[in-house]
C-alpha cells in the first residue's frame, strides 16, 4: 500500500473510533441518568402501560364519565317535564276554566248557539307548533 491510502485507512479508522467512543460517551451518560432517576421510570412506565394498555383505560374512563354526565343531564330534563305535565294535570283537574280554556283551543269544543271562526293564519300557526 502507499503511504496515501495508508493515511487515508488510519484517518478513518480514528473518525470510526471517535464516533464509537461519543456513543459510547452518550449511553454511559444515559444509563448514569436512568439508574438516577429509575424509580420515576418504572412509575411513569407502569402509569402508561396501566392508563392506556389495560382493559380499563384512562381514556375509557373519561368517555364514561361524559356519558354519565350526559345521561344525568337527560334524567333531569325528564324530571322538569314530568313536574309541568303533572301541575298541568292538577290545574286541569281542579280549575274547571283552564278544563275549558284547553277543550276550546285544542279541541275546538264550544258551548251551544256559539259559533267558531277559524282563519287560515291561526291554523298554519297550530300545525307549526
Amino acid at each position: 500500500m502507499t503511504d496515501k491510502k495508508k493515511k487515508t485507512l488510519d484517518s478513518d479508522q480514528k473518525e470510526y473510533e471517535a464516533v464509537v467512543n461519543t456513543r459510547k460517551r452518550k449511553f454511559h451518560r444515559f444509563r448514569l441518568w436512568l439508574w438516577k432517576h429509575r424509580y420515576k421510570v418504572i412509575i411513569v412506565y407502569f402509569v402508561i402501560t396501566i392508563g392506556f394498555t389495560s382493559n380499563n383505560t384512562l381514556v375509557d374512563a373519561f368517555h364514561n364519565y361524559m356519558e354519565i354526565k350526559r345521561i344525568e343531564a337527560n334524567i333531569q330534563k325528564s324530571k322538569d317535564q314530568l313536574d309541568e305535565i303533572n301541575k298541568q294535570i292538577n290545574l286541569l283537574k281542579n280549575d274547571p276554566d283552564a278544563l275549558e280554556r284547553v277543550a276550546r283551543e285544542r279541541y275546538l269544543m264550544k258551548r251551544e248557539n256559539e259559533d267558531i271562526f277559524q282563519f287560515k293564519e291561526d291554523i298554519k300557526n297550530e300545525d307549526i307548533k
